[in-house]
């Protein structure tokens, strides 16, 4: 079977850099304070399919196994299963929901508006599990640079060890002593845009002529966005995450 894995460029990995790749992580104190427990609101009970079906039945005073004796497409132990799943948030396909709020006489239009809500609680669900990730990342790795390749390395798709041996590294950080616990002390974006300026050997292996910027994650909420020419273009929090897919050159 032919092997379909994109190959990077031989002159890919600069041999000259030598980051730490070991998990280090953060002291335990700063671990704790990363957890990210899922809100109440975005629960998948909540999504709003599920809480206006339920309040759908209510309404009409109609139970799961009345609900499902109206399902005459498909067999009552099937449909008492969609039902089941549908009211816990459950959902894998809209499409099997929606009989389901026309056997309650719920009209079309109603069931569209729905869907548009529906469609704002999954971004904000996105967004949070997007934030738990970084978290997660920064509780895992501590302060690290992540490499974002030039747009001709787009088919570049590493497993998850090998883009952390080559696309990022650790950041060395001061430990502090708090009244709290122990905290770090990361370096200041000024001193990483140094660093990447003087091509310093603990940069992520990739070489920086396949770079087109790094994301210097500082803290989980402080990120920079930082040229392979040591220029801080942009800071903010997480979410520059998903700014940084903006070209670099409409910085320029």
């Amino acid at each position: 079977m032919p092997d379909f894995t994109f190959k990077y460029p031989p002159d890919f990995i600069d041999d000259a850099h030598q980051p730490d790749s070991s998990w280090g992580g953060v002291p335990y104190d700063v671990q704790k304070l990363l957890q990210l427990e899922e809100p109440l609101h975005l629960r998948k009970d909540q999504r709003p399919l599920a809480k206006n079906l339920r309040e759908c039945m209510r309404r009409n005073r109609t139970n799961r196994l009345e609900l499902a004796e109206k399902m005459k497409e498909m067999r009552p132990v099937k449909a008492l299963r969609l039902i089941d799943a549908a009211t816990q948030g459950d959902i894998k396909s809209t499409t099997l929901i929606r009989p389901l709020f026309h056997r309650l006489e719920e009209s079309e239009e109603y069931f569209s508006a729905l869907m548009q809500e529906e469609k704002m609680f999954q971004q904000l669900h996105d967004e949070w599990r997007l934030h738990r990730d970084i978290r997660w990342a920064y509780k895992v790795f501590g302060p690290h640079l992540v490499s974002l390749l030039i747009e001709d390395m787009n088919d570049y798709k590493p497993r998850f060890g090998s883009a952390y041996r080559e696309l990022c590294a650790r950041v060395a950080y001061k430990i502090t002593e708090e009244s709290t616990g122990k905290g770090i002390d990361p370096p200041s974006p000024a001193e990483v845009a140094r660093a990447i300026q003087q091509d310093r050997t603990w940069l992520p292996r990739v070489a920086k002529k396949y770079v087109r910027a790094y994301m210097y994650y500082r803290m989980p909420n402080e990120v920079y966005l930082i040229s392979p020419d040591g220029i801080v273009l942009l800071e903010g929090d997480w979410r520059l995450y998903l700014t940084a897919k903006v070209p670099i050159s409409k910085f320029h």
